[in-house]
Protein backbone atom coordinates (compact mmCIF):
# COMPACT_ATOMS: atom_id res chain seq x y z
CA UNK A 1 0.00 0.00 0.00
CA UNK A 2 0.83 3.80 -0.29
CA UNK A 3 -0.38 5.06 2.45
CA UNK A 4 -0.42 9.17 3.02
CA UNK A 5 -0.04 10.28 6.77
CA UNK A 6 -0.87 13.59 7.61
CA UNK A 7 0.38 15.49 11.00
CA UNK A 8 -0.17 18.78 12.45
CA UNK A 9 3.40 19.01 14.52
CA UNK A 10 6.73 18.71 13.29
CA UNK A 11 7.44 14.98 12.59
CA UNK A 12 9.49 13.13 14.86
CA UNK A 13 9.35 15.64 17.40
CA UNK A 14 7.57 16.13 20.69
CA UNK A 15 3.91 14.60 20.32
CA UNK A 16 4.56 13.15 17.70
CA UNK A 17 7.02 10.62 17.80
CA UNK A 18 4.35 7.56 17.50
CA UNK A 19 3.58 8.45 14.66
CA UNK A 20 6.84 8.16 13.17
CA UNK A 21 7.60 4.94 14.88
CA UNK A 22 4.21 3.79 12.92
CA UNK A 23 5.97 5.00 9.44
CA UNK A 24 9.32 3.01 10.34
CA UNK A 25 7.00 0.29 11.61
CA UNK A 26 4.98 0.77 8.06
CA UNK A 27 7.65 1.07 5.86
CA UNK A 28 9.35 -1.88 7.54
CA UNK A 29 6.83 -4.03 6.64
CA UNK A 30 7.18 -3.54 3.06
CA UNK A 31 4.53 -0.65 2.71
CA UNK A 32 5.41 2.81 1.34
CA UNK A 33 4.36 6.35 3.51
CA UNK A 34 4.21 9.85 2.51
CA UNK A 35 4.41 12.23 5.64
CA UNK A 36 2.65 15.94 5.06
CA UNK A 37 3.82 17.56 8.04
CA UNK A 38 4.47 21.61 8.83
CA UNK A 39 8.28 20.19 9.81
CA UNK A 40 10.40 18.00 10.38
CA UNK A 41 13.11 17.09 13.49
CA UNK A 42 13.98 13.76 11.55
CA UNK A 43 17.20 13.74 9.66
CA UNK A 44 16.25 13.22 6.29
CA UNK A 45 19.27 11.27 5.62
CA UNK A 46 18.33 8.29 7.88
CA UNK A 47 15.14 7.84 6.46
CA UNK A 48 14.61 4.14 5.32
CA UNK A 49 13.48 3.76 1.51
CA UNK A 50 10.12 4.01 1.48
CA UNK A 51 9.34 7.18 3.39
CA UNK A 52 9.29 10.32 2.32
CA UNK A 53 8.48 13.80 3.94
CA UNK A 54 6.24 16.39 2.56
CA UNK A 55 7.12 19.63 4.78
CA UNK A 56 5.26 22.86 4.30
CA UNK A 57 7.48 25.11 6.18
CA UNK A 58 5.58 26.01 8.52
CA UNK A 59 5.73 26.80 12.71
CA UNK A 60 3.53 25.08 14.46
CA UNK A 61 3.68 25.77 18.15
CA UNK A 62 -0.11 24.95 19.47
CA UNK A 63 -3.52 25.05 19.17
CA UNK A 64 -4.87 28.16 21.06
CA UNK A 65 -5.35 29.95 17.70
CA UNK A 66 -7.39 27.74 14.99
CA UNK A 67 -6.46 29.82 12.33
CA UNK A 68 -2.40 28.78 11.85
CA UNK A 69 -3.66 24.71 11.88
CA UNK A 70 -5.93 25.50 9.39
CA UNK A 71 -3.83 27.20 6.89
CA UNK A 72 -1.49 24.17 7.52
CA UNK A 73 -4.41 21.83 6.76
CA UNK A 74 -4.67 23.48 3.42
CA UNK A 75 -1.16 23.58 2.06
CA UNK A 76 -0.72 19.99 3.18
CA UNK A 77 -3.98 19.31 0.79
CA UNK A 78 -1.96 20.82 -1.63
CA UNK A 79 1.28 19.06 -0.92
CA UNK A 80 -0.55 15.88 -0.98
CA UNK A 81 -2.93 16.41 -4.31
CA UNK A 82 0.60 17.45 -6.61
CA UNK A 83 3.44 15.52 -4.60
CA UNK A 84 1.95 13.02 -2.64
CA UNK A 85 0.93 10.74 -6.22
CA UNK A 86 -1.50 8.42 -5.94
CA UNK A 87 -2.72 7.09 -2.05
CA UNK A 88 -3.79 3.81 -0.99
CA UNK A 89 -4.89 5.58 2.26
CA UNK A 90 -4.94 8.29 4.33
CA UNK A 91 -4.59 8.35 7.93
CA UNK A 92 -5.22 11.46 9.58
CA UNK A 93 -4.88 13.40 13.23
CA UNK A 94 -8.70 14.31 14.43
CA UNK A 95 -9.98 18.19 15.63
CA UNK A 96 -8.20 20.32 16.75
CA UNK A 97 -5.00 19.25 14.96
CA UNK A 98 -6.09 21.09 11.79
CA UNK A 99 -8.25 23.85 12.97
CA UNK A 100 -11.24 24.10 11.42
CA UNK A 101 -10.47 22.23 8.39
CA UNK A 102 -12.48 18.82 9.39
CA UNK A 103 -12.56 16.98 5.83
CA UNK A 104 -10.28 14.64 4.56
CA UNK A 105 -6.96 16.41 3.08
CA UNK A 106 -7.84 14.36 -0.45
CA UNK A 107 -10.49 12.75 -1.92
CA UNK A 108 -9.05 8.96 -0.83
CA UNK A 109 -10.16 6.19 1.64
CA UNK A 110 -9.98 8.40 4.59
CA UNK A 111 -8.65 6.87 8.52
CA UNK A 112 -9.82 9.61 11.33
CA UNK A 113 -7.36 8.87 14.01
CA UNK A 114 -8.94 10.09 17.56
CA UNK A 115 -5.34 10.06 20.19
CA UNK A 116 -6.95 12.97 22.93
CA UNK A 117 -9.40 15.23 23.92
CA UNK A 118 -8.79 18.91 24.15
CA UNK A 119 -7.06 19.25 27.39
CA UNK A 120 -7.29 23.33 28.53
CA UNK A 121 -10.42 22.60 30.09
CA UNK A 122 -14.01 20.74 30.85
CA UNK A 123 -16.07 22.74 28.45
CA UNK A 124 -13.37 22.50 26.14
CA UNK A 125 -13.40 18.74 26.30
CA UNK A 126 -17.27 18.75 25.94
CA UNK A 127 -17.47 20.66 22.54
CA UNK A 128 -14.39 18.69 21.17
CA UNK A 129 -15.88 15.59 21.92
CA UNK A 130 -19.00 16.88 19.90
CA UNK A 131 -17.14 17.68 17.05
CA UNK A 132 -15.31 14.52 16.56
CA UNK A 133 -18.97 12.98 16.96
CA UNK A 134 -19.62 15.04 13.60
CA UNK A 135 -15.94 14.56 12.00
CA UNK A 136 -16.13 10.79 12.55
CA UNK A 137 -18.92 10.75 9.77
CA UNK A 138 -16.83 12.28 6.70
CA UNK A 139 -14.32 9.97 7.16
CA UNK A 140 -14.37 6.20 5.70
CA UNK A 141 -13.41 5.23 8.85
CA UNK A 142 -12.44 5.69 12.87
CA UNK A 143 -9.72 4.64 15.22
CA UNK A 144 -9.39 5.50 18.62
CA UNK A 145 -5.82 5.60 20.94
CA UNK A 146 -7.64 3.49 23.48
CA UNK A 147 -10.96 1.69 24.36
CA UNK A 148 -11.57 4.34 27.51
CA UNK A 149 -11.34 7.09 25.13
CA UNK A 150 -14.16 5.72 22.73
CA UNK A 151 -16.40 5.01 25.43
CA UNK A 152 -16.09 8.74 26.64
CA UNK A 153 -16.84 10.53 23.36
CA UNK A 154 -18.51 8.19 20.76
CA UNK A 155 -20.41 5.53 23.73
CA UNK A 156 -18.79 2.69 22.05
CA UNK A 157 -16.06 1.12 20.33
CA UNK A 158 -13.97 1.62 17.91
CA UNK A 159 -10.59 0.20 16.52
CA UNK A 160 -7.43 0.83 18.46
CA UNK A 161 -4.48 2.27 17.03
CA UNK A 162 -2.46 2.04 20.29
CA UNK A 163 0.85 3.60 21.30
CA UNK A 164 3.88 1.86 19.60
CA UNK A 165 7.01 0.89 21.11
CA UNK A 166 10.28 0.70 19.14
CA UNK A 167 11.50 -2.07 21.29
CA UNK A 168 14.54 -1.62 19.07
CA UNK A 169 15.18 1.77 20.05
CA UNK A 170 14.58 1.10 23.84
CA UNK A 171 15.39 -1.68 25.57
CA UNK A 172 17.88 -2.29 28.81
CA UNK A 173 20.89 -0.91 28.76
CA UNK A 174 23.89 0.71 31.41
CA UNK A 175 25.12 4.14 29.97
CA UNK A 176 28.32 4.67 31.70
CA UNK A 177 28.99 7.73 30.13
CA UNK A 178 26.13 9.91 30.22
CA UNK A 179 26.06 9.05 34.35
CA UNK A 180 29.54 10.33 34.41
CA UNK A 181 28.85 13.29 32.49
CA UNK A 182 26.08 13.74 34.52
CA UNK A 183 28.48 13.25 37.88
CA UNK A 184 26.05 10.72 38.97
CA UNK A 185 28.69 7.77 40.87
CA UNK A 186 28.49 3.81 40.41
CA UNK A 187 27.11 3.49 43.61
CA UNK A 188 24.49 6.75 43.37
CA UNK A 189 20.82 5.70 42.26
CA UNK A 190 19.31 7.59 39.51
CA UNK A 191 15.56 8.44 38.78
CA UNK A 192 14.15 9.68 35.72
CA UNK A 193 11.12 11.42 34.42
CA UNK A 194 10.86 12.20 30.36
CA UNK A 195 8.00 14.36 28.85
CA UNK A 196 6.34 17.82 29.00
CA UNK A 197 7.27 20.49 31.87
CA UNK A 198 4.09 22.34 31.09
CA UNK A 199 2.46 23.72 34.27
CA UNK A 200 -0.88 21.49 33.89
CA UNK A 201 1.17 17.85 34.41
CA UNK A 202 1.46 19.36 37.99
CA UNK A 203 5.16 18.52 37.80
CA UNK A 204 5.46 20.65 41.58
CA UNK A 205 3.60 17.24 42.91
CA UNK A 206 6.38 14.98 41.77
CA UNK A 207 9.04 17.57 43.12
CA UNK A 208 7.37 17.42 46.36
CA UNK A 209 7.19 13.61 46.46
CA UNK A 210 11.03 13.73 45.89
CA UNK A 211 11.64 15.75 49.43
CA UNK A 212 9.14 13.33 51.06
CA UNK A 213 11.04 10.50 49.79
CA UNK A 214 14.26 11.99 50.74
CA UNK A 215 13.18 12.62 54.26
CA UNK A 216 12.14 9.07 55.09
CA UNK A 217 15.98 7.82 54.18
CA UNK A 218 16.01 7.66 50.52
CA UNK A 219 19.13 8.31 49.19
CA UNK A 220 19.12 9.19 45.00
CA UNK A 221 19.14 11.27 42.47
CA UNK A 222 16.13 12.72 40.11
CA UNK A 223 16.61 13.75 36.81
CA UNK A 224 13.90 15.45 34.97
CA UNK A 225 14.46 15.61 30.71
CA UNK A 226 12.11 17.84 28.32
CA UNK A 227 10.48 20.76 28.86
CA UNK A 228 10.58 24.58 27.55
CA UNK A 229 12.71 27.47 28.62
CA UNK A 230 9.31 28.98 31.05
CA UNK A 231 8.55 25.73 32.09
CA UNK A 232 11.72 24.88 33.49
CA UNK A 233 12.61 28.50 34.80
CA UNK A 234 9.45 27.47 37.00
CA UNK A 235 10.28 24.81 38.05
CA UNK A 236 14.35 26.09 38.76
CA UNK A 237 11.94 27.86 41.20
CA UNK A 238 10.49 25.13 43.08
CA UNK A 239 13.79 22.81 43.02
CA UNK A 240 15.39 26.03 44.85
CA UNK A 241 12.50 26.74 47.38
CA UNK A 242 12.32 22.83 48.43
CA UNK A 243 15.86 22.50 49.03
CA UNK A 244 16.92 19.82 46.30
CA UNK A 245 19.24 21.47 44.20
CA UNK A 246 22.00 18.98 45.43
CA UNK A 247 19.69 16.24 44.07
CA UNK A 248 17.53 17.58 41.20
CA UNK A 249 18.78 17.77 37.79
CA UNK A 250 16.45 19.61 35.30
CA UNK A 251 17.76 18.60 31.90
CA UNK A 252 15.79 20.57 29.64
CA UNK A 253 14.71 19.07 26.11
CA UNK A 254 16.76 16.35 24.23
CA UNK A 255 16.11 15.01 20.49
CA UNK A 256 14.41 11.67 20.60
CA UNK A 257 16.94 9.55 19.38
CA UNK A 258 18.72 10.58 22.64
CA UNK A 259 16.30 9.86 25.31
CA UNK A 260 16.85 5.85 25.25
CA UNK A 261 20.30 7.10 26.50
CA UNK A 262 19.02 8.67 29.26
CA UNK A 263 16.59 5.64 30.31
CA UNK A 264 19.85 3.60 29.94
CA UNK A 265 21.67 6.14 32.43
CA UNK A 266 19.07 5.76 34.87
CA UNK A 267 17.91 2.61 38.10
CA UNK A 268 13.80 3.44 38.19
CA UNK A 269 11.29 5.90 36.41
CA UNK A 270 8.16 8.17 37.43
CA UNK A 271 5.84 7.89 34.94
CA UNK A 272 4.24 10.96 37.07
CA UNK A 273 0.76 11.81 35.40
CA UNK A 274 -1.94 14.18 37.18
CA UNK A 275 -5.34 12.86 38.19
CA UNK A 276 -6.92 15.03 36.16
CA UNK A 277 -9.82 14.47 33.44
CA UNK A 278 -7.96 15.50 30.50
CA UNK A 279 -5.38 12.56 31.46
CA UNK A 280 -7.21 10.19 32.78
CA UNK A 281 -7.49 7.34 29.95
CA UNK A 282 -4.51 9.00 27.75
CA UNK A 283 -1.83 6.32 27.82
CA UNK A 284 1.39 7.89 28.56
CA UNK A 285 4.06 6.64 26.33
CA UNK A 286 6.56 7.71 28.18
CA UNK A 287 5.31 4.64 30.71
CA UNK A 288 5.63 2.58 27.54
CA UNK A 289 9.52 4.00 26.72
CA UNK A 290 10.47 3.04 31.14
CA UNK A 291 9.62 -0.52 30.59
CA UNK A 292 10.92 -1.37 27.52
CA UNK A 293 13.53 0.27 28.68
CA UNK A 294 13.33 -2.56 32.06
CA UNK A 295 13.63 0.75 34.44
CA UNK A 296 11.22 -0.15 37.45
CA UNK A 297 8.38 2.38 37.38
CA UNK A 298 6.88 4.06 39.79
CA UNK A 299 3.22 5.50 38.15
CA UNK A 300 -0.24 7.53 39.50
CA UNK A 301 -3.44 5.98 39.15
CA UNK A 302 -4.67 6.64 36.19
CA UNK A 303 -6.44 4.56 33.90
CA UNK A 304 -3.75 5.20 31.46
CA UNK A 305 -1.23 4.06 33.63
CA UNK A 306 -2.80 1.14 34.06
CA UNK A 307 -3.22 -0.25 30.89
CA UNK A 308 0.75 -0.79 31.46
CA UNK A 309 1.42 -0.84 34.55
CA UNK A 310 0.82 -3.86 37.15
CA UNK A 311 1.48 -2.84 40.82
CA UNK A 312 4.08 -4.92 42.25
CA UNK A 313 4.96 -6.87 39.03
CA UNK A 314 6.57 -4.73 36.83
CA UNK A 315 5.70 -1.26 38.68
CA UNK A 316 4.49 0.41 42.02
CA UNK A 317 1.11 2.60 41.78
CA UNK A 318 0.87 5.75 43.50
CA UNK A 319 -1.86 8.07 44.25
CA UNK A 320 -1.36 11.24 43.26
CA UNK A 321 0.01 13.16 46.08
CA UNK A 322 2.80 14.01 47.31
CA UNK A 323 3.25 11.87 50.50
CA UNK A 324 1.79 8.65 48.64
CA UNK A 325 3.77 9.18 45.59
CA UNK A 326 7.03 10.16 48.21
CA UNK A 327 6.42 6.81 49.87
CA UNK A 328 6.48 5.16 46.67
CA UNK A 329 9.51 6.22 45.81
CA UNK A 330 11.39 5.78 49.01
CA UNK A 331 10.35 1.46 48.69
CA UNK A 332 11.75 1.18 45.22
CA UNK A 333 14.69 2.95 46.11
CA UNK A 334 15.41 1.44 49.59
CA UNK A 335 14.66 -2.46 48.31
CA UNK A 336 17.31 -3.46 45.51
CA UNK A 337 15.21 -6.86 45.41
CA UNK A 338 12.04 -5.00 44.37
CA UNK A 339 13.81 -3.25 42.07
CA UNK A 340 15.50 -6.56 40.36
CA UNK A 341 12.13 -8.20 40.09
CA UNK A 342 9.93 -5.32 38.74
CA UNK A 343 12.84 -4.73 36.11
CA UNK A 344 12.60 -8.25 35.16
CA UNK A 345 9.36 -7.95 34.30
CA UNK A 346 9.19 -4.50 32.45
CA UNK A 347 10.41 -6.02 29.09
CA UNK A 348 7.80 -8.77 28.75
CA UNK A 349 4.77 -6.65 30.04
CA UNK A 350 5.08 -4.12 27.04
CA UNK A 351 6.41 -6.71 23.84
CA UNK A 352 2.33 -6.24 22.80
CA UNK A 353 3.34 -3.05 22.15
CA UNK A 354 6.23 -3.20 19.77
CA UNK A 355 5.76 -0.92 16.25
CA UNK A 356 5.44 -3.29 13.88
CA UNK A 357 3.17 -5.51 15.68
CA UNK A 358 0.85 -2.48 16.15
CA UNK A 359 1.20 -1.55 12.28
CA UNK A 360 0.61 -5.23 11.41
CA UNK A 361 -1.96 -5.87 13.56
CA UNK A 362 -3.88 -2.69 14.04
CA UNK A 363 -3.21 -0.35 11.34
CA UNK A 364 -2.89 -2.16 7.90
CA UNK A 365 -6.50 -4.24 8.68
CA UNK A 366 -8.27 -0.57 9.42
CA UNK A 367 -6.11 0.65 6.12
CA UNK A 368 -7.76 -2.24 4.26
CA UNK A 369 -11.10 -2.07 5.47
CA UNK A 370 -11.18 1.79 4.77
CA UNK A 371 -10.33 1.09 1.12
CA UNK A 372 -12.47 -2.17 0.43
CA UNK A 373 -15.35 0.17 2.09
CA UNK A 374 -14.63 3.54 0.06
CA UNK A 375 -14.72 1.21 -3.11
CA UNK A 376 -17.81 0.19 -2.32
CA UNK A 377 -19.45 3.75 -1.64
CA UNK A 378 -17.38 5.72 -4.66
CA UNK A 379 -19.57 6.73 -6.90
CA UNK A 380 -19.12 4.82 -10.54
CA UNK A 381 -18.74 6.48 -13.96
CA UNK A 382 -21.40 6.17 -16.56
CA UNK A 383 -20.71 3.94 -19.26
CA UNK A 384 -20.83 6.85 -21.24
CA UNK A 385 -18.05 7.96 -19.50
CA UNK A 386 -16.23 4.77 -19.27
CA UNK A 387 -16.47 4.39 -23.10
CA UNK A 388 -14.81 8.70 -24.04
CA UNK A 389 -11.83 7.77 -21.86
CA UNK A 390 -10.73 4.89 -24.50
CA UNK A 391 -10.76 1.22 -24.45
Amino acid sequence: MRIGLAVGKPFGGLGATDLLEYSLALVALGHEVVVACPSSAVDSARLPAGLSILAAGMAISGKKNPIPSTVLACRLAGLLRTAGGDLDVLHEPAFPEFGFRLAPLVRVPSVLDVRTLPVSSAVAQRLGAAILRVQRRLYTRTAVIDRALSLTIFGGSYPEFPLPINTDRFRPGRNEQLRNQLGVGPQDLLGVYVGSMAPVRGLPVLLQAIRTATREGADFRFLLVGGGRADLQALAVEVDRLGLGDRVRLEGYVDYDKVPGYLQAADFAVAYVPRRPQFESQPPIKTLEYLAAGLPTVATNTSGNLRFIHDGVNGLVSEDRPQALGEALARVVKDPELRARLSSNARASVMEWDAKRVAADRLVPVYREAIASFRKTAPQPSSGAARQRGP
